[in-house]
């Protein structure tokens, strides 16, 4: 593996870009895969003791493609069998979405969001970043309404507690 690196980045740093451009034009399938799990395995075992370059060409290339470092981790490595089992996941995804995506302002922040559950979490689905990023944008779980009535009455909750005081 160290020779594809050494082809690839010709004795540069490496940035996600040469290695993508490279994957297109010389790598088969299979190679392709090889670098991949190459690199995931090197960002899971030495990140202590890698330079930060290094450390931020294999997180580049872990966004490059959520999906592909979410299937490897779930179905290569031990991960895959410690994630919780959910019970309701319609309902965690609905705090989710009240929780986090809601709120977030940033795409990439719901790709994390939704890579960091499929992560934790077996819905006994497969795994897919986008469709879980799909659902939530396009049918809301939780409607502004829903969300109105939520926050009057958390408001009147505290006002009680206050009171109690």
């Amino acid at each position: 593996m160290q020779d594809y690196a050494k082809t690839i980045f010709k004795g540069r740093r490496p940035t996600v870009r040469v290695f993508i451009r490279f994957e297109k034009a010389c790598l088969s399938p299979e190679e392709l895969d090889r670098c991949y799990r190459y690199y995931y395995g090197l960002a899971l075992t030495a990140w202590g003791r890698l330079p930060g370059y290094m450390k931020k060409f294999l997180e580049n290339l872990i966004e490059h493609d959520w999906q592909r470092f979410l299937d490897y981790m779930v179905e290569d490595t031990v991960v895959g069998r410690l994630r919780y089992e959910l019970c309701d996941a319609n309902l965690d995804l609905k705090l989710l979405y009240l929780n986090e995506i809601s709120k977030a302002e940033d795409p990439q922040t719901v790709i994390r969001l939704c890579f960091s559950f499929h992560l934790a979490f077996n819905t006994g689905k497969k795994n897919s970043i986008h469709a879980l990023r799909k659902i939530l944008y396009e049918h809301p779980l939780i409607t502004p309404g829903i969300m109105e009535f939520l926050e009057h009455i958390l408001y009147r909750y505290m006002e009680e507690q206050e009171k109690k005081k």
